[in-house]
């Protein structure tokens, strides 16, 4: 059975350059990295906002007021040389506030979590909320997947957020692409959706342009079918049925900001 809900969308995309407000108006502002400083230029004048030569990447909020940016840690990248990968995370992550013209660090790495959901060795694909309160990012996690985090700016207190190798925050309407899939491609019991008791609730929220804040995620997964008789290159389970694995997957996914409620938005792809 196909979930079919018919209403219109439109898609804005976001820019780590150049950022907008919630309102679609561009906050006039330009941040990039040179010579391991992070740049400002607005208004036709260009600043230099740090002195370190070890920062990178910058991303500007859609108010405009902060900049969340990598910095190198001192002497890391030699020692790197000489460790295990994983074991020796190069970056922490900082933020500019540049109404109080002053910078502080944001949160740092944790390499040695016995929890593959509680490590942070890198900051990838950094994207601000809406409300320019909280910072997503992705870091290195599981063998075959990163795994999206937050960040609160105010509280610099972190969270995982879902497993994914890609990161977009919602700023406006979906496109049509989007909700075509959506009322005429997916299927209820998809197995891709998670949770299925909330699946219908998030795609009428997405249908009626209610999911500014959400997380597009580039997310991946092993399909397992089930059958009462026996399966090629299967097995069987303590419960009885027979089992069989069709391969992994790969496709995006819209996912609460907390997680917990997921559906794919695109076809799987090999």
């Amino acid at each position: 059975m196909k979930i079919r809900l018919f209403l219109l969308f439109a898609f804005t995309v976001f820019s780590t350059c150049i950022a907008e407000s919630s309102w679609g108006e561009e906050i006039k502002g330009l941040v990039y990295e040179e010579y391991g400083n992070i740049m400002l230029e607005r208004n036709g004048e260009k600043r230099r906002l740090t002195g370190a030569e070890r920062d990178s990447e910058p991303v500007l909020s859609p108010n405009g007021r902060w900049i969340a940016f990598n910095r190198e840690i001192e002497g890391a990248v030699e020692k790197c040389e000489l460790a295990v990968h994983l074991d020796c995370p190069s970056d922490q992550l900082w933020l500019i506030d540049l109404e109080n013209d002053s910078e502080e660090l944001l949160l740092e790495p944790r390499a040695d979590a016995r929890d593959v959901k509680k490590v942070i060795y890198n900051f990838k694909g950094k994207a601000f909320s809406p409300d320019s309160q909280t910072v997503y990012f992705f870091t290195t996690a599981y063998a075959v997947s990163d795994a999206i985090h937050s960040v609160d700016i105010k509280e610099k207190k972190d969270r995982y957020v879902t497993h994914g190798n890609s990161l977009q925050v919602v700023r406006g309407p979906l496109p049509p692409e989007i909700k075509k899939y959506l009322t005429e491609t997916l299927k209820e019991d998809d197995w891709r959706i998670y949770p299925k008791e909330k699946a219908a609730i998030l795609i009428q929220k997405a249908l009626k342009d209610e999911v500014e804040g959400y997380l597009i995620a580039g997310s991946s997964g092993v399909k397992v079918i089930h059958s009462q008789s026996p399966l090629e290159n299967g097995w069987k389970g303590d419960d009885g049925m027979h089992y069989a694995s069709r391969g992994r997957r790969w496709w995006p996914k819209l996912t609460s900001p907390d997680g917990k409620i997921s559906i794919p938005i695109g076809k799987e792809e090999w």
